[in-house]
């Protein structure tokens, strides 16, 4: 199913706007996802919480991931990207990192001209571009942070498009 759905990727790799979106997807939207699970500590910690769900990761191992992944992340996200962002004019001193994230996530929805009659970014069918943007939300699935950006931003319906194509979603949408 994914083959007749998505394109060649070199269908749409040469194409500059997906290369413009692909690389913000990259560079800039994995950034601010970043900061914003990782502002806390409990955020880091709770980042995490995802290998709960691996029976195959012994306990001590899983906690071992947390004491020790959860205190670097916070560190890699106040100390490196923060500062990233701030010098390459993503951030200001005192923005509120949460509503820079939704601006960032509603840039791609306006930028993409994403709507009822154009449902992705490559059209009717979703362009590497799409994937690349999925593929960083996908990353942070059930944590808080990716319901957050459902419900506080234009995502979610372009969102469910993206699970159904991929196969997330075993139902029709509109059923």
């Amino acid at each position: 199913m994914l083959q007749q759905t998505f394109p060649c990727p070199a269908a749409s790799s040469k194409d500059p706007d997906v290369q413009k979106w692909r690389s913000w997807a990259r560079e800039s939207l994995v950034r601010h996802v970043t900061l914003n699970i990782n502002k806390t500590l409990l955020g880091a910690w709770q980042g995490y919480s995802y290998i709960d769900a691996f029976d195959t990761i012994p306990f001590a191992n899983k906690l071992f991931l947390k004491v020790l992944g959860a205190p670097v992340m916070y560190l890699v996200a106040t100390k490196k990207t923060y500062p990233t962002l701030v010098k390459a004019g993503e951030l200001k001193e005192g923005d509120d990192w949460r509503t820079v994230l939704h601006e960032k996530v509603e840039y791609f929805v306006t930028g993409a001209g994403i709507d009822e009659t154009k449902p992705f970014h490559g059209g009717a069918k979703p362009d590497l571009a799409d994937l690349d943007v999925y593929g960083v939300f996908q990353s942070v699935r059930g944590h808080a942070i990716y319901e957050d950006m459902l419900q506080n931003t234009r995502i979610a319906g372009w969102m469910e498009r993206m699970d159904y194509l991929t196969g997330k979603l075993d139902k029709k949408l509109g059923a």
